[in-house]
């Protein structure tokens, strides 16, 4: 995604986005200085997992709710409700049905974070929704970063974000 992204999205943190080489689903890291932070795709990912486990033991509908990043399948729906951070409590957002949705703050006193080649366009929460949970959770520092709520890579990915 990095690539893709035009550096936006970068999981070396700025590190060394050119120091790691896959090949046969084998990472290798080719500079000593690279690191990686996987931690804005993991709750994304580890969504898609849980729903993959469901899906093998024969649940035919229900959802997986990380925090946040959900994702729901089959006949499940989920209301989606944001923070309300100016006055407290919680406001509606809407219902999901069969896909994923991840919401990431970027304000400055947030756990979320941006590559050192990516500033913030926005220090606002972004939502994304998208068939998928790591993608859906990907895509909101796309969209914080570039400030773009029709940036290519969510067409690409069939999602679809808002800023609040």
């Amino acid at each position: 995604m990095f690539s893709d992204s035009d550096g936006l999205f970068d999981v070396s943190l700025g590190s060394a986005p050119a120091g790691w080489l896959l090949r046969k689903r084998r990472l290798h890291k080719l500079h000593d200085g690279a690191r990686l932070d996987l931690g804005g795709i993991a709750k994304g990912h580890a969504v898609d997992r849980a729903v993959r486990a469901l899906q093998r033991a024969g649940a035919a509908a229900g959802w997986v709710n990380a925090g946040g990043d959900l994702r729901c399948f089959g006949g499940a729906a989920v209301e989606l409700k944001l923070r309300d951070e100016q006055r407290g409590g919680v406001v509606h957002f809407g219902r999901l049905h069969d896909g994923a949705f991840a919401t990431s703050c970027f304000a400055d006193n947030a756990r979320s974070r941006l590559s050192a080649r990516a500033h913030a366009a926005t220090a606002s929460h972004v939502s994304v929704a998208a068939p998928f949970c790591l993608m859906a959770d990907a895509l909101t520092k796309v969209v914080a970063a570039s400030g773009d709520m029709n940036h290519p890579l969510l067409v690409r990915a069939g999602a679809r974000a808002w800023l609040h």
